[in-house]
């Protein structure tokens, strides 16, 4: 070895090794039969027990905070309270008909007020209005105070307290009105409940109505009118069953009874929801 530079074998193969140690020790070898020592199988199976006695223990506490969280007063037990600012010339019947769609779901109280600047409501509005007073039910309670106010074409919807936010626009409006409706059992009218894709349907004419109709110019009125007309010819529905956006339509065109004037097919359709709606 000292031909290599060694003087001793250690040097080359390192320590001596406590053979007869790591034999009695059992976290240092395996057993002739390649399983583990007695020692180590009882700490895991203590281990494990102990693990599946935390997760009996969590399973039991997540029990109990659901039906603790069962027991609350959800936010459909409590009263709503929204003011609605709207203009006389551009009027949107289709919430004035959701609030009386709600009307068999909610009980529903509603305050009229005209601003200084507004000298006339027109009084088939406010007769349709007062109908709704004599027809409301349900235990749960929405208060809506209406004011008449020169703000165009969109109306808006203020929640009481006045931080909770701003709607803006009648199909928006719309939107939340049949929200409302929808957290009530088999409403009359669906939107969300009834899918993403259907949802999505109900979207798509929502936002082609405020676009092109309400805020449309002559000539997107002259591309849409036709393409809606084709649709209402096939079908009852803008999709196939009613839904808010049939009734946003129907809105617009009964504010603009112009749009309907040179198509057979549109007037026909606006008179028999005409009937349904605000008769």
């Amino acid at each position: 070895m000292i031909k290599y530079g060694l003087n001793n074998i250690r040097d080359l193969v390192g320590a001596k090794i406590d053979l007869q140690m790591v034999h009695n020790s059992p976290l240092c070898r395996l057993e002739k039969n390649g399983t583990l020592g007695t020692d180590v199988i009882q700490m895991l199976e203590q281990r494990w027990t102990s693990i599946l006695s935390q997760l009996q223990a969590l399973h039991t506490e997540l029990q109990e905070l659901q039906i603790s969280s069962d027991k609350l007063p959800g936010p459909s037990d409590k009263n709503i309270e929204f003011v609605i600012l709207s203009d006389p010339n551009h009027p949107p019947y289709s919430v004035i008909i959701l609030l009386k769609v709600l009307t068999g779901r909610y009980k529903i109280e509603i305050l009229s007020h005209v601003h200084s600047s507004i000298s006339l409501v027109p009084s088939e509005l406010q007769s349709f209005l007062n109908g709704l007073l004599n027809s409301s039910s349900g235990s749960r309670c929405i208060k809506v105070t209406l004011i008449w106010k020169k703000v165009g074409k969109d109306p808006l919807l203020i929640q009481c307290p006045m931080n909770n936010g701003t709607i803006a626009g009648e199909v928006n409006i719309s939107r939340y009105l049949n929200r409302l409706l929808e957290q009530r059992p088999n409403p009359v009218l669906v939107y969300e409940s009834k899918g993403e894709f259907y949802a999505g349907q109900v979207d798509m004419w929502l936002d082609s109505i405020y676009k092109s109709v309400t805020h449309g110019s002559k000539d997107m009125h002259l591309d849409i009118m036709p393409s809606i007309s084709a649709v209402l010819v096939k079908q009852d529905w803008l999709i196939h069953s009613v839904s808010i956006a049939d009734i946003c339509f129907w809105s617009s065109l009964k504010q603009n009874p112009c749009l309907i004037n040179f198509n057979s097919n549109l007037k026909k359709w606006f008179e028999k929801c005409q009937h349904i709606w605000f008769t």
